[in-house]
């Protein structure tokens, strides 16, 4: 093992850790995927600052009290959890 992939592992183990996702979904042993570590690690934010808006969103939506902006939001927030969605089955 090279110091190389010993680092790479780290920040792969690092980043499920901190980004609730699979080994499988960041492993660089799949060919069609080359991933460098620079890669995951703005893969990784992505998922985390989209994960955040989710939650704010859902938040402000369970605070509103007016049915139709309500709505709107709801719309809002199917549009990010595809968002997200399509993040994690990219890799």
């Amino acid at each position: 093992m090279t110091l190389s992939a010993l680092y790479e592992w780290m920040i792969e183990q690092l980043l499920i850790s901190t980004s609730g996702l699979s080994g499988k979904q960041l492993s660089s042993s799949d060919p069609k995927t080359n991933w460098t570590i620079d890669d995951k690690i703005q893969h990784a934010q992505k998922i985390a600052q989209l994960t955040k808006e989710i939650q704010t969103l859902q938040h402000k939506i369970y605070k509103e009290k007016q049915f139709n902006k309500q709505v709107k939001m709801n719309l809002v927030l199917q549009k990010l959890r595809q968002a997200l969605d399509n993040l994690t089955r990219t890799l």
